[in-house]
């Protein structure tokens, strides 16, 4: 059996979710030159990590020194997770462990919780004025 890609589908079960695994902007392959798979729980955090980065929430925090902008933009995430049906509404959480260091926590519907780093590069400055 043959994926629409062109490339032999490896899952014997996909599951309800699955897709390629992403990594450095760039398709993962294995040793075989094959693309990796996500299925399930990976997949949905791929496409929640890929949804926050094309929406521009963190490049909105990115040296900015207002700590209630930069509260606002977290506000923001937990919305768009929460907003996504495999996720259990009003489970997604979002904390700052360290300046430019996001982690953020949610339940799947189907798959238990799932938990994501999130890292923006914070400018000098920005880390004096509120560190």
């Amino acid at each position: 059996m043959s994926g629409s890609l062109g490339f032999p589908l490896q899952l014997t079960d996909p599951g309800n979710y699955w897709d390629l695994r992403i990594v450095d902007d760039d398709i993962a392959l294995d040793v075989g030159r094959q693309p990796l798979k996500l299925a399930d729980r990976a997949s949905i955090a791929q496409d929640i990590a890929h949804m926050i980065r094309e929406r521009g929430y963190l490049t909105a925090m990115i040296a900015e020194r207002d700590i209630r902008k930069r509260r606002y933009q977290m506000v923001l995430i937990t919305i768009a997770v929460d907003d996504d049906t495999r996720i259990v509404p009003g489970t997604a959480q979002i904390s700052e462990s360290a300046a430019g260091e996001l982690w953020l926590t949610a339940k799947t519907v189907a798959y238990g919780e799932l938990t994501l780093q999130l890292t923006y590069a914070q400018s000098a400055t920005a880390e004096q004025n509120n560190g």
